[in-house]
């Protein structure tokens, strides 16, 4: 069901040369699911049973705290709820909705807490907003993001097996005066990266879904707001640097990074404390909620904001500092494709 997605994936491998010389025998290459060889999930399931898992992933609620609620989240988290109902309907007609109210209540009061979050501490306009989500899942950021900030949102994705679920999921979301651009779906039709660069220079609105390994087609200083959500303790130490480098060229000078997820590294993953980098290269820490992950709240919200003295480096620049020239962290399995 993915097939195009997997040769997009093989054909960049070849084309940066993550199979040459030892980078990709020591550490790996950035577009590589840590758990696919003790978790298979996905690749297993149809297409719809994937669907279906994504829509089920938040099954957890936590009182919003005051310090981070804006006037209009009650508004934005309806809006949130009602358009993934109307996508979950159109998807599953023969399922009783009472039976999925609970994940869909969820789903809509944590994307408004990320929501409120970012209105509350970040200074980004109403409209217009460019924003990249790395590792969307099922894609609900992009509910509130197109809804209360008008925004080009562009969800950044690494594994064939997401990527296939957010595609399920944003063509109902795609309106004529806001469509929804798959790069890999574009790429199968012979459009060259140069011409993805152009289109999101002249893309002010709508939908961009791009695969990770086409994240160099981004122009620098692009972004006003990165979110990444339950993402970057997940991957291995290839897609830790890919993701922040990458991000940290394509956020504007002034731009926001919102992270949430559990504050700790999971073993077998990276060793990379991303908050400390982040710091260390230049980002100002502008808010974080004191909390304990899923005692207070789900996940540990924090706000940071790229500076004029923030160093933007290359992954191998980044792999150099942080990991060495000698450093081996690549697992069995990681080249595996279907």
């Amino acid at each position: 069901m993915y097939d195009d997605i997997v040769e997009s994936l093989k054909k960049a491998l070849i084309l940066q040369k993550w199979n040459e010389g030892d980078r990709g025998s020591r550490i790996g290459h950035p577009f590589h699911w840590v758990d696919i060889e003790t978790a298979p999930g996905l690749h297993n399931l149809s297409e719809l049973s994937a669907l279906l898992l994504y829509f089920t992933m938040f099954y957890e609620q936590y009182p919003t705290p005051k310090t981070i609620e804006c006037p209009d989240m009650e508004d934005v988290q309806r809006e949130i709820r009602r358009a993934a109902l109307y996508v979950f309907r159109r998807y599953f007609p023969f399922l009783s909705v009472a039976d999925y109210d609970k994940y869909l209540d969820a789903l809509a009061s944590t994307r408004a807490q990320d929501y409120s979050f970012i209105k509350s501490f970040a200074d980004l306009q109403t409209s217009d907003v460019r924003h990249l989500d790395i590792g969307p899942g099922l894609g609900s950021h992009a509910l509130y993001s197109r809804y209360a900030f008008k925004s080009l949102y562009c969800g950044l994705e690494a594994y064939p097996e997401s990527y296939q679920v957010q595609r399920n999921f944003f063509r109902y979301l795609s309106t004529e005066d806001a469509p929804y651009l798959d790069f890999v779906a574009a790429e199968a039709f012979g459009v060259p990266d140069a011409k993805f660069t152009e289109i999101l220079r002249n893309t002010r609105k709508g939908i961009v879904h791009v695969p990770s390994w086409k994240f160099p087609v981004v122009d620098s200083n692009y972004f006003d707001l990165v979110t990444a959500t339950w993402v970057l303790n997940e991957v291995n130490h290839a897609g830790i640097l890919w993701l922040l480098g990458e991000s940290i060229r394509t956020l504007k000078v002034g731009g926001w990074l919102y992270i949430r997820d559990s504050g700790k590294l999971k073993p077998g993953r990276h060793d990379v404390d991303y908050d400390a980098l982040l710091t260390s290269l230049g980002f100002e820490e502008v808010r974080r909620l004191q909390v304990q992950n899923r005692v207070d709240f789900f996940g540990i919200p924090r706000m940071y904001r790229k500076t004029k003295m923030t160093t933007v480096l290359s992954f191998d620049q980044l792999a150099d500092r942080i990991l060495g020239k000698f450093h081996i962290s690549v697992q069995s399995g990681t080249y595996n494709l279907r």
